[in-house]
């Protein structure tokens, strides 16, 4: 091949790469309206990214801290249970602290393997799809499309955890926001944007 050609063949190669760039930089984020009061019910417990546990009241479309770990014990488990809200930090040993939803007390604690209370079920996600560039799908526990997102070529739905009884799907995506979702309306609504995609948020049984 000669130089010219090879010369022709690496500027056609910047070429696609630079357009390339600019489509995918014209794909804007997804942008979700927030939650207004009386829009939805139920609550979620989730996790920021300053390791703190907050109760997110859709009715009210309210966010309120609860409890913060020491950094150096990160929490790496949330569940709900009737008892009231469990996490598990792990340092040295897991430490498991069942918080009051309502005051951030502390109901009880056991310490590495010893066992309290039945653990509970971990939660259920739904599955998320990217079949096509710049497109996310969630679908349903039938295989339906549930909601399908847009956005650029590295946005992504970190988790989408359901709550049957009330018809929602919670959301985390790779910027770090929580929305929710009603299935028969799938248009999600921001519930906050500080909250971490490990441990998944979990809904209020």
């Amino acid at each position: 091949m000669s130089r010219t050609a090879v010369a022709l063949a690496a500027a056609a190669g910047v070429v696609a790469l630079v357009v390339t760039i600019i489509v995918v930089s014209l794909v804007p984020l997804p942008e979700f309206e927030p939650l207004a009061p009386n829009n939805m019910s139920g609550s979620l417990a989730f996790v920021d990214e300053d390791n703190c546990v907050h109760i997110a009241n859709l009715g009210a479309a309210t966010v309120t801290e609860l409890r913060c770990e020491p950094e150096q014990a990160w929490i790496e488990e949330i569940t709900w249970t009737e008892q009231g809200i469990e996490i598990t930090a792990y340092l040295n040993q897991p430490t498991t602290r069942v918080l009051d939803p309502l005051t951030g007390e502390i109901l009880g604690t056991r310490v590495g393997d010893e066992v309290i209370s039945d653990p509970p079920l971990a939660p259920v996600g739904l599955v998320v799809d990217s079949p096509d560039e710049g497109e996310i799908v969630i679908f349903d526990e039938d295989d339906r499309k549930l909601l399908i997102l847009q956005g650029p070529e590295r946005y992504w739905i970190e988790s989408a955890i359901p709550n049957t009884d009330l018809g929602l799907v919670a959301i985390t995506d790779s910027l770090g926001r929580l929305a929710v979702f009603d299935r028969n309306e799938p248009e999600p609504l921001l519930v906050s944007d500080d909250a971490r995609s490990w441990p998944y948020p979990v809904w209020e049984p």
